[in-house]
């Protein structure tokens, strides 16, 4: 009888051992998890900004104000990630224009910013930045 009862304890806090390693290991999944997120759409708006200004979109959003370029980069993006750029002049803050991912709405939950600076010589240097806002698309 004896043998039972430590056998049937050994059992126990086995099974008590093993529940508490699986909610551990769940929770820190969650938690990697989260950080893998955030560092996707740090990563995206970072590409995202360095193509836009490589191709010379930027520049030539600011010149004539079409966003068509952008806004046609952006729509080749994974479907689950969606953006925004906005540039502004770097001196008085106003915005030169805006494009933000054809079906994409701003969402409520995490988001990640990129501001790149870009100088545009025309008759006269001027200076501008562009912010790039990533975001996970909602699930319909």
């Amino acid at each position: 009888m004896k043998g039972i009862v430590i056998s049937m304890d050994a059992l126990i806090a086995l099974l008590v051992l093993i529940v508490i390693l699986t909610l551990t290991n769940g929770y820190l999944n969650g938690i990697q998890e989260a950080e893998n997120r955030s560092l996707l759409l740090k990563e995206q708006a970072s590409d995202i900004a360095t193509v836009l200004e490589k191709n010379g979109f930027l520049e030539e959003a600011v010149k004539t104000g079409q966003v068509n370029d952008i806004r046609s980069y952006l729509n080749r993006l994974p479907n689950s990630i969606c953006a925004e750029t906005i540039a502004f002049e770097a001196v008085d803050q106003n915005i030169v224009f805006s494009a933000v991912k054809p079906s994409c709405t701003q969402s409520s939950g995490e988001a990640s910013s990129i501001n790149r600076s870009f100088i545009m010589n025309d008759t006269q240097t001027n200076f501008y930045y562009a912010r790039v806002t990533t975001w996970i698309r909602d699930s319909q």
